[in-house]
C-alpha cells in the first residue's frame, strides 16, 4: 500500500460501436507501460474536512461519530486511505450493518482546502430480526441448529439473540444472550448469557446437566491483544445411565454448584477469522473456581493454532491445547 498507478487520458477515437465491434480490445500492462507514473501517497497532503454517512435509520449518531472521528487526525492521503479501512473496520464490528462502502471525494465548497477531502460511508443496516438454521459437525456428532437475533436493539449496537441446538447424540444446547459494545479506544463489550446444556455419555455410562450464567467484559489492550474478564455460575447435575456405570461415576454423581472467575488472553494473527489461509491464534485461559458453591480448583489452559498455505486453496492447519 502507498503506491498507485497513474496514466495520462488518452482521447477516443470518434468511431461508432459498428466499427469498433470488430476490433480486438488491446489489454495495456500498467506494470510495464513506459508512460505510467508511481506516486508516493505519503508525499500527497490531505487533510479530511467533512465526513457523511448515509443510511443511518435506527443507529444513534453518538456510537458512530465515536467510531469515525480518528479520520480527522490523517495528515497525507496514505494515512487517509489506512484510517479509513480501519473506520470500516470498527463499523462493521459494531454489528449494526449489512454492507459498507467508502468513497473518498475532493473536498467541495467555498470554504474547502485545496487539500482537503470529504469522505462517504453509505452503510445498509441490518434487520431488526434476523434468523437462521444451520448444521455442525463435531465432538462425534452431528447438530441442527436454530438461532434467532435481533441487532441494534436500541441504536448503539446492542443484540439479543437465542439458540437451540439438538445433537443425533442426544445434546441439547439452549442459549440466551445479550451484547452491548461501549464507547472507547479499547473496544470493550460487555455480555451476559444464560445457558442450559445437556449431554449423555453412553460408553462412560452417565449423563450431564448444566445451568449456569455468565457475565463478560471483553476489550483489546493492543490492536491483536484481547481480554476477556469472565464471571460464571453454574449448577451440574450428573446423573447415571444404568446398573452398569462405573463406580467412579457414581461417586461423582448429584448436583454440585460453581463459582468461578476467568480470564482469556488471545493474540489473533491470523488474516481471516473463518477459513484463514496463515497466521496463528494464542490463547491463555485462566480459571479460578471456590469462590461459593462446592467446587473449588485452579485451571491453566494454552491454545496454539498455526495455519499454512501449501498451494492455492489448500490450507495446512495444525493446533496443540
Amino acid at each position: 500500500m502507498g503506491i498507485v498507478h497513474a496514466k495520462q487520458n488518452v482521447e477516443p477515437y470518434n468511431t461508432s460501436e459498428s466499427l469498433l465491434s470488430g476490433i480486438e480490445k488491446k489489454q495495456i500492462d500498467y506494470d510495464n507501460c513506459d508512460d505510467t507514473q508511481r506516486i508516493n501517497l505519503e508525499g500527497v497532503k490531505a487533510t479530511v474536512e467533512k465526513i457523511h454517512v448515509d443510511g443511518l435509520q435506527r443507529t444513534c449518531n453518538d456510537i458512530v461519530e465515536d467510531a469515525v472521528k480518528d479520520l480527522f487526525e490523517a495528515t497525507d492521503f496514505q494515512e487517509v486511505l489506512i484510517k479509513a479501512h480501519k473506520v470500516r473496520s470498527r463499523l462493521d464490528s459494531l454489528g449494526c450493518f449489512r454492507n459498507i462502502a467508502v468513497f473518498i471525494d475532493t473536498s467541495k465548497g467555498p470554504t474547502a482546502s485545496p487539500d482537503g477531502l470529504e469522505i462517504t460511508f453509505q452503510v445498509k443496516e441490518l434487520r431488526r430480526v434476523v434468523g437462521g438454521v444451520s448444521t455442525h459437525v463435531g465432538n462425534n456428532e452431528g447438530s441442527l441448529v436454530v438461532g434467532l437475533k435481533a441487532p441494534n436493539l436500541f441504536g448503539r449496537g446492542e443484540r439479543f439473540q437465542v439458540e437451540y441446538s439438538h445433537g443425533s447424540q442426544g445434546t441439547h444446547n439452549f442459549n440466551v444472550a445479550f451484547i452491548k459494545p461501549l464507547k472507547g479506544r479499547h473496544t470493550p463489550l460487555i455480555s451476559t448469557s444464560i445457558y442450559k446444556q445437556s449431554t449423555e455419555w453412553p460408553p462412560s455410562g452417565y449423563k450431564e446437566n448444566d445451568m449456569g450464567v455468565c457475565f463478560d467484559l471483553g476489550f483489546n489492550s493492543l490492536p491483536l491483544i484481547k481480554h476477556n474478564i469472565q464471571w460464571i455460575g453454574a449448577i451440574r447435575n450428573i446423573s447415571v445411565l444404568g446398573r452398569g456405570s462405573a463406580f467412579e461415576v457414581r461417586e461423582e454423581s448429584g448436583p454440585n454448584l460453581k463459582s468461578a472467575l476467568r480470564h482469556i488472553l488471545s493474540v489473533d494473527l491470523r488474516d481471516e477469522l473463518i477459513f484463514p489461509s496463515c497466521g496463528t491464534l494464542f490463547q491463555l485461559t485462566t480459571e479460578f473456581a471456590g469462590l461459593g458453591g462446592n467446587v473449588g480448583f485452579l485451571k491453566n489452559d494454552a491454545y496454539l493454532q498455526t495455519n499454512y498455505s501449501i498451494a492455492e486453496d489448500f490450507v495446512s492447519f495444525f493446533f496443540t491445547n
